[in-house]
C-alpha cells in the first residue's frame, strides 16, 4: 500500500509540474462590441472572441489568457517580444501575420428601410451627395473614420442638419429609433445595440461610393517578429486552414451583420478567403 501511495504521489507531482510548465499566450482583446464583447449577456460572442476560442481550442498545450489592451499597449508589448498575439490586425504592421482570419466591411451608410421622408436610397450611395442634402438629418462621430471619409465629412461638420456625437452608440440608438435619416457606421454595431437594448431593427446598410476602392478589409492575427512569434503563426495558420474546410466556418464571422451585408460578405469570402490557404 505504501508503494502504491508513493506511486500516486509521484504521478500527481509529475502532472502538476507539466501543468505548471505550460507556456502562457496572451490574446489581446478590447472593449469594442460586437467585435470583442467583454461583458454582459453576449460576453465572449464577439467576432474575434470566437476566433480566439477556435485558436485556443487548437492549442491545448498552452495556457491562454485574454488581456485587455488598447492599440498603443499591444504594439508596445509586441515590440518588446512579449508572448502576445493580436487577433484583429490589418496588413499595415511590421509584425508577423497569419493567413487571413476574417473579412470585414468598411463603414457603411445605415438608413431606415422605410423612412417616408427619406430618398430612394441607392447602393452604393455617394457620401458627398448624402451630406450635401439639407433635407436629410445625419449623424457622425467626428474623426472616427478613414482619412478619406473624414476629409469629406469635415467639409460639412459645421452644418446644423448633421448631428455630432463622440459616443457612436448614441447615434446607433438614434437611427434605430428613427430620429436620424442616416449615420455612418459599421453595420454589426447596429445589430448588436439593437439586440442588447431590445430595439426593433428596421435599418439596412448601404455601401459608400467613395469606399469602393477598398470594398473590404482583410484581417489577420499578428504575433511578435520573434522565433516564438513565427512558431505561433505557424500553429495559427494550420488551425485556420483546417477550419476553412468546414462548410459553416464563416457563420460566426457574419453573425452580427445585417442581411444585405451578409450577402456581400459571402461573396468576398468565396472570392478572397481561400487565396492564402
Amino acid at each position: 500500500m505504501q508503494i502504491l501511495n508513493c506511486l500516486l504521489l509521484f504521478l500527481l507531482i509529475s502532472y502538476s509540474q507539466r501543468i505548471a510548465a505550460k507556456e502562457t499566450v496572451f490574446w489581446r482583446v478590447i472593449d469594442w462590441p460586437p467585435f470583442y464583447i467583454l461583458e454582459g449577456k453576449y460576453k465572449g460572442k464577439g467576432l474575434y472572441d470566437e476566433i480566439i476560442t477556435t485558436l485556443t481550442k487548437g492549442m491545448p498545450e498552452y495556457t491562454h489568457i485574454r488581456k485587455k489592451m488598447n492599440n498603443k499597449r499591444v504594439l508596445y508589448e509586441m515590440n518588446n517580444g512579449t508572448n502576445v498575439c493580436h487577433p484583429s490586425a490589418l496588413p499595415n504592421t511590421k509584425h508577423i501575420l497569419s493567413v487571413v482570419n476574417s473579412i470585414l466591411l468598411p463603414h457603411r451608410l445605415i438608413v431606415q428601410k422605410d423612412n417616408p421622408k427619406g430618398p430612394k436610397w441607392i447602393d452604393p450611395s455617394s457620401l458627398e451627395k448624402t451630406l450635401a442634402n439639407k433635407k436629410l438629418s445625419g449623424g457622425i462621430t467626428p474623426n472616427r473614420y478613414t482619412e478619406k471619409l473624414n476629409n469629406i465629412i469635415n467639409d460639412y461638420a459645421s452644418t446644423d442638419y448633421l448631428y455630432k456625437s463622440l459616443d457612436y452608440s448614441v447615434l446607433a440608438k438614434m437611427i434605430l429609433h428613427n430620429r436620424l435619416d442616416y449615420i455612418i457606421e459599421y453595420s454589426p454595431i447596429i445589430s448588436y445595440i439593437s439586440k442588447l437594448k431590445s430595439i426593433a431593427n428596421d435599418t439596412t446598410s448601404l455601401r459608400i461610393l467613395e469606399n469602393q476602392k477598398t470594398p473590404f478589409l482583410l484581417v489577420h492575427v499578428a504575433c511578435p517578429n520573434t522565433n516564438w512569434g513565427r512558431m505561433m503563426i505557424n500553429k495559427i495558420n494550420k488551425i485556420l486552414v483546417a477550419e476553412s474546410k468546414q462548410a459553416n466556418f464563416h457563420d460566426l464571422r457574419m453573425r452580427w451583420y445585417d442581411t444585405s451585408s451578409k450577402k456581400l460578405l459571402e461573396q468576398y469570402y468565396n472570392e478572397e478567403y481561400f487565396k492564402d490557404k
